[in-house]
């Protein structure tokens, strides 16, 4: 006997596979355009022509230390799950798990020069509760400093 799924959880399951989706592409692209190379290029990033969706990205410029790190550009879609436009703000006042646990993912991800995933909840500056998914991807000028993250990231309002 097949049972059918109400349309809430297929709703969810849908929006679950949109999320997996997203930071698949994102990761794919990233490994992909490393062509060989220790990182990609900083121009195959850029959020405007971004490959996986400019509205659910957002770029970070590196600084000398994890307090310089800013948001240089963010999609529509991640300033509406931060409850605000977060470009120019420090990456350590912007993202989730810098405010929720208390270290930088941005600077880790830096360090490591690998692609970091992270999946979580917070309440954005509107009070509402949000689940995300998100990947950061590092390129760089030459090759080896990492010198912007660009971070696939999808969410949902919890109701």
């Amino acid at each position: 006997m097949i049972q059918q799924r109400s349309s809430s959880t297929a709703s969810e399951d849908n929006r679950q596979h949109v999320e997996n989706r997203l930071v698949g592409n994102a990761l794919k692209f990233w490994e992909s355009a490393r062509d060989g190379d220790e990182l990609p290029s900083s121009a195959v990033l850029e959020l405007e022509n971004c490959p996986f969706g400019s509205d659910d990205s957002m770029l970070i410029e590196i600084g000398s230390s994890e307090f310089e790190d800013r948001v240089i550009a963010a999609g529509k879609h991640v300033a509406a799950a931060l409850g605000r436009d977060p470009t120019g703000l420090s990456v350590l006042d912007t993202l989730p798990s810098s405010t929720e646990i208390g270290l930088s993912f941005c600077r880790d991800s830096v360090d490591l020069k690998k692609p970091m995933a992270d999946v979580g909840r917070f309440f954005n500056k509107k009070g509402e509760e949000v689940l995300y998914r998100s990947i950061l991807l590092q390129v760089s000028n030459d090759g080896t400093t990492v010198d912007r993250v660009v971070s696939a990231f999808s969410y949902k309002v919890v109701h």
